[in-house]
């Protein structure tokens, strides 16, 4: 039951083909201590049972046509109603506390217009596990070094409705990294904070699914990188 004294957070979901996963993630979405939010699955035109799965949930499910992450995200930006937004996948597995975490660094960090955490993986074994930790993080620093401010996680990050209302993210996913695009967009209203003890377990699916993932990950990242260092100005305040 919401408690009028919390702060609405939207939990948001983009999805693609995802209703085997999305049977583990809503269940530890819907168990979350925190008592006032709102789950939204973005169906981003899936071929299988995403939207039946999501629904019988209870959760909201709305569909984005336009094809891509960064659609999905949009939309799901577009229909939350909570003045916090947290985003993640649907092969995430977070902790009960994880919404509370988020509404509790928001209320440490008042300035901040974004904040993040990091990943491990959950399978692929227990070495695997361990160097994921160690290379989100150094993921995450080694940007904030070369951008002047933290990226965001994909699977792990929360921001504020009333500030992505004022941005226009890029939204060509083939070449842009999505996540470190919006951080860019994000950080000329404010601090981009990140928190290396709010981490969620995700899938390592990709890295077998797609042998080139981590060199299309650096490259997208390298291009971005040259699109919006600070030092171009390329975003102004509306």
């Amino acid at each position: 039951m919401a408690d009028k004294d919390l702060p609405l957070i939207s939990v948001i979901v983009p999805a693609w083909n995802e209703e085997k996963y999305l049977k583990t993630l809503l269940p530890r979405l819907i168990a979350q201590d925190y008592s006032n939010y709102e789950i939204i699955v973005i169906d981003n035109n899936s071929k299988d049972n995403t939207a039946q799965v999501a629904s019988s949930f209870g959760v909201k499910v709305i569909s984005e046509k336009k094809q891509g992450t960064s659609y999905a995200r949009a939309k799901g930006f577009e229909k939350a109603r909570g003045e916090i937004i947290v985003r993640t996948d649907a092969d995430t597995l977070p902790e009960k506390g994880w919404i509370r975490s988020y509404y509790e660094e928001f209320q440490k960090y008042p300035e901040a217009v974004a904040i993040s955490g990091s990943s491990e993986f959950y399978d692929g074994g227990l070495v695997l596990k361990f160097i994921s930790r160690l290379f989100f993080l150094w993921i995450i620093y080694i940007t904030r070094v070369f951008m002047g401010h933290y990226p965001l996680n994909g699977p792990n990050f929360a921001v504020r409705k009333k500030v992505v209302e004022k941005i226009s993210p890029h939204t060509n996913d083939s070449i842009i990294h999505e996540d470190m695009d919006l951080s860019c967009h994000l950080r000329v209203y404010g601090e981009v904070k990140f928190d290396p003890n709010l981490v969620v377990k995700t899938s390592s699916r990709r890295l077998f699914q797609d042998p080139l993932f981590i060199f299309r990950y650096t490259l997208k990242s390298i291009i971005t990188y040259f699109l919006h260092h600070p030092s171009h100005h390329l975003h102004k305040v509306k």
